[in-house]
């Protein structure tokens, strides 16, 4: 446990370090450009090779997790903000929110930071967007039923998770309250999820190697036996006001049924866009990234949090004190260099 203390302080130091160096020149760009992270090698290329080895076994170890949501929306860069190898070293997961039609530049940082730093490369299928999708359809589609549009677009986005380097796949399924259900709702709603969950398993079952990852409330699933071959279940708590708030959610998510052992908080990160300026805030103005992490190293009764997902990680990178400077801070809350 000392041996991996000190590892996590170096890596969380080392990584300063490096950031520091890489950031000092990321106003200035204002072309497509690639990280030069050659230059840190050649710097001392023994010291950062011995960083990269403590931090993939920092990632190796017990440890609380952190996810991170990034938009790789734009394939032309023109600011380090928009690489993927930009992203903090010691995120755990990184979420790509445009998973498909991946240029070879973002395919070769994917390689790179899984090969060097450990870290795991993910993307969301979401049923709700897909609902939002099928809602949105133009008129001079060819008729389609909502089941056979969700039947088509999950096998579409499933055959991303081969098409590219991908670690695995989020599944997102929010679900209903059936109290409040008529029962042709109900009769829906579970013929969605059973459509749902058979994709996963057909999945799972060809892609034993790729992890599976439930997102939404497990209090509304209604077959919660395929939730115990989750690897984590991510509540979507993005929307919290407290911590005491947080509490309460994740209370109304467990069952008798559902897996305790493997939850994972979701909190936003505040944006620098004046129609976003309440995002990622609790109600007294408090940061909710920030406030998230310290309620995840808390005590819990009942269930086990093991770690935070932050949306919206590309704003952060924008941060006027540091590049990912919250994003770094929820890390270093999760994982105190020192432990006294």
């Amino acid at each position: 446990m000392k041996q991996n203390m000190i590892n996590i302080k170096q890596v969380i130091l080392l990584g300063t370090i490096f950031s520091t160096m890489v950031a000092c020149q990321d106003w200035n760009e204002v072309y497509p450009l690639r990280i030069k992270q050659q230059d840190m090698e050649n710097q001392n290329p023994e010291l950062y090779a011995a960083y990269l080895q403590d931090l993939r076994a920092y990632k190796a170890s017990d440890h609380s997790l952190t996810f991170g949501w990034f938009d790789n929306s734009v394939k032309n860069v023109i600011s380090q903000g928009q690489h993927i190898l930009a992203v903090p070293d010691s995120l755990d997961y990184l979420v790509l929110t445009s998973p498909d039609n991946l240029v070879e530049r973002e395919t070769e940082e994917i390689n790179n930071i899984q090969r060097t730093k450990g870290t795991k490369v993910l993307y969301e299928i979401d049923v709700e967007a897909i609902r939002a999708a099928f809602e949105k359809k133009d008129e001079t589609d060819p008729p389609t039923t909502f089941h056979q549009f969700l039947e088509d677009s999950l096998h579409t986005a499933i055959a991303f998770s081969k098409a590219y380097p991908y670690d695995g796949v989020i599944f997102s399924f929010l679900g209903k309250n059936r109290l409040h259900l008529t029962p042709a709702e109900i009769t829906e709603i579970d013929e969605r999820e059973v459509l749902l969950f058979d994709a996963v398993k057909e999945w799972k079952d060809a892609n034993p190697a790729q992890e599976f990852i439930f997102k939404g409330l497990p209090q509304f699933v209604g077959d919660t036996e395929w939730l115990g071959q989750a690897k984590y279940i991510i509540v979507p708590t993005d929307k919290s006001l407290s911590k005491s708030n947080l509490t309460f959610q994740f209370i109304e998510a467990i069952g008798a049924d559902i897996p305790k052992d493997r939850f994972i908080a979701l909190a936003n990160l505040t944006s620098y866009k004046l129609d976003e300026a309440s995002l990622g805030y609790f109600a007294d103005g408090s940061s909710s990234s920030i406030g998230t992490a310290e309620w995840v190293n808390g005590n819990h009764s009942g269930f086990t949090v093991k770690g935070i997902g932050l949306l919206n990680l590309q704003y952060d990178y924008y941060n006027i004190l540091k590049s990912y400077q919250a994003s770094r801070q929820v890390i270093s809350i999760l994982n105190p260099p020192l432990k006294k």
